[in-house]
């Protein structure tokens, strides 16, 4: 029976933390790390609480992504 509470301790250790994109360099980085934009009336907005309603962009924390995405989306 060891051998179970010990993996279970491993698995708890080792918790999986939710994995996101950045839309511009294409990076994965725990979701915490990234910044969430929301298109709402055709204009970008920046989602700091991740709760508002449609679908999420997101974008790293490196200042030449996120203004490439924002000039991106300006065109859309």
């Amino acid at each position: 029976m060891p051998i179970a509470e010990n993996s279970r301790e491993i698995c708890l250790r080792e918790k999986r933390l939710p994995m996101r994109m950045c839309l511009v360099c294409r990076k994965r980085f725990p979701k915490s790390e990234l910044t969430r934009f929301v298109f709402t009336d055709g204009l970008p907005q920046e989602d700091a609480k991740q709760n508002l309603a449609g679908r999420g962009y997101y974008v790293c924390a490196d200042g030449g992504c996120r203004e490439k995405w924002l000039r991106r989306a300006a065109r859309r």
